[in-house]
């Protein structure tokens, strides 16, 4: 509540309406989820790991979407049209790399790195950040993410699916940590 009390003194009426906007759009669909159905949605999608990944990257997208559309997101402070937001934020969560507006000029410093966090979630797979976040906090997983995580990679139980999760997330950051230095080296000649 802090965060958007802070926003509400910074940014204009219409950046109140958008915020709490949201926040309507979140009660609703916790509404939806577990009072209206009952937890029957919720059950449903808890147990369908193929339409709980769909839908993780709709929400992804729609979360990257809303980001972008924020007026700090652009270079002149003004709000992104939802067709250039909804179709940047596809474009990198989906990693295809198509974007319609020139992001190093278009976008700011957070815009910047809304995208970069899209790309990272969709080229690693939420499934995987998720897992290796629970990993992270010492938390244990239970047998229907377990379950879900070995259906979506595509494995058998015989894989240890901890260790490769494990070997997926340091190999991305130890490429990425490299590919940094030897750009910031590059940068800094220039």
């Amino acid at each position: 509540m802090l965060v958007v009390g802070l926003f509400i003194l910074v940014y204009t009426a219409k950046f109140v309406i958008f915020l709490l906007l949201i926040r309507q759009t979140y009660y609703f669909l916790q509404f939806i989820l577990f009072r209206f159905s009952e937890g029957k949605i919720y059950l449903w999608l808890s147990t369908n790991p193929p339409v709980t990944l769909l839908l993780s990257f709709l929400l992804v997208i729609f979360l990257g979407t809303i980001l972008l559309m924020l007026p700090v997101s652009s270079n002149n402070n003004r709000v992104t049209p939802f067709v250039d937001a909804l179709f940047t934020a596809t474009s990198a969560t989906c990693v295809t790399g198509l974007t319609v507006l020139p992001t190093g000029s278009h976008f700011s410093l957070f815009g910047q790195i809304v995208i970069l966090l899209l790309i990272q979630t969709g080229g690693l797979g939420i499934m995987t950040l998720s897992t290796a976040f629970a990993l992270l906090l010492g938390r244990s997983i239970n047998l229907k993410l377990k379950n879900v995580m070995i259906n979506v990679m595509g494995g058998t139980t015989r894989i240890n699916i901890f260790q490769l999760l494990k070997n997926i997330v340091i190999a991305t950051a130890i490429i990425e940590a490299c590919g940094a230095i030897i750009l910031l080296t590059k940068f800094a000649q220039d």
